[in-house]
């Protein structure tokens, strides 16, 4: 008695049984045994000699296993990938995959190499471009492919910049890129496109706290 697979007809593919089985991805299925998890091919047959405490669905030819040591990828013929090896790991996505060592999570490409020096708390695979990852003090960010982020707004703040947060970053040396756009602003007029659209009042003592958090910031570039 057991798990395994038929075809069309209702028929068995093969003649073993296993205590779990998955569904077929990129032409081999995960099952598992009493001696742990690996992949077969359609014939029910083990793609690799390997057993491993956990293994993941291929996808692009790759797949996580787990070991008692940690966590890597591999072939299908059941070769790592390469010889890094990682607390956590997860599936490629688009040339890149999620890992985490000793002091967080971050991502890799198919060499193992890291794509950037930060760790995080939680980190997403990069979606056209861009990761969403969780910093370890608490805050969200945006995260491209050549290391450069930004902030993601705090919900409820309809995207308002918090001043403090900048001026404290700036005081440690970092740099930060400000994409400026009042919201403060008297509602533009049937007719008046294009023309300069003032600030209301609350607007102006926006930009005032803002510019006086910001003073002392030197080096600015505008574009």
């Amino acid at each position: 008695h057991g798990f395994f697979h038929i075809d069309t007809h209702g028929s068995s593919r093969y003649h073993l049984r296993f205590g779990w089985a998955g569904n077929f991805q990129e032409g081999l299925c995960v099952v598992c045994t009493e001696e742990g998890y690996f992949h077969i091919d359609d014939q029910g047959q083990a793609a690799y000699p390997e057993r491993y405490r956990y293994v993941g669905d291929f996808k692009y030819g790759i797949a996580v296993a787990h070991t008692d040591q940690g966590a890597f990828h591999i072939l299908k013929d059941g070769s790592r990938l390469n010889q890094h090896q990682y607390k956590d790991a997860q599936p490629f996505h688009k040339g890149f995959s999620v890992v985490m060592d000793e002091t967080g999570y971050y991502h890799v490409n198919k060499f193992g190499l890291a794509l950037h020096g930060y760790r995080f708390q939680s980190a997403e695979p990069f979606y056209n471009g861009i990761a969403r990852c969780r910093k370890t003090e608490g805050q969200t960010i945006l995260l491209r492919e050549n290391g450069n982020y930004t902030y993601e707004p705090v919900a409820g703040s309809g995207g308002r910049i918090d001043g403090i947060e900048i001026s404290k970053k700036l005081a440690l040396g970092n740099r930060v890129a400000l994409y400026l756009r009042h919201a403060e602003r008297f509602p533009r007029a049937s007719g008046t496109w294009g023309n300069d659209l003032l600030l209301t009042p609350k607007g102006c003592d926006d930009a005032r706290t803002l510019g006086h958090l910001l003073k002392g910031a030197w080096s600015c570039r505008f574009f």
